[in-house]
């Protein structure tokens, strides 16, 4: 709302994938540096990871994000459950209701 043109895409991978994407993703972009969580545009611009990216918002849009430590937890667990879910649904497939 505040910021229409900016976009966010969560790509969320398990422990075990996430050496061999992070090094996918810099080989094709040409990132030197590797972060967790990994920023970047679209474009190919290497933002960092999340401070750099509070820091590029702040920059971009002289907005500054103050995200609560709860606000922060709770997504945290969020993504957490989410990617269990997915991992879930790699190993056994869908279940009858999904």
């Amino acid at each position: 709302m505040n910021s229409p043109d900016l976009c966010v895409k969560y790509v969320i991978k398990d422990n075990t994938e996430w050496a061999q994407f992070i090094d996918s993703v810099c080989r094709s972009y040409g990132f030197k540096s590797k972060s967790c969580p990994i920023i970047y545009t679209l474009e190919g611009t290497f933002i960092g990871d999340g401070r750099a990216f509070v820091e590029h918002v702040r920059e971009r849009y002289g907005k500054t994000l103050n995200i609560p430590k709860d606000v922060t937890k709770s997504r945290m667990r969020m993504n957490i459950e989410e990617n269990e879910l997915r991992m879930r649904k790699n190993r056994e497939g869908e279940t009858m209701g999904e």
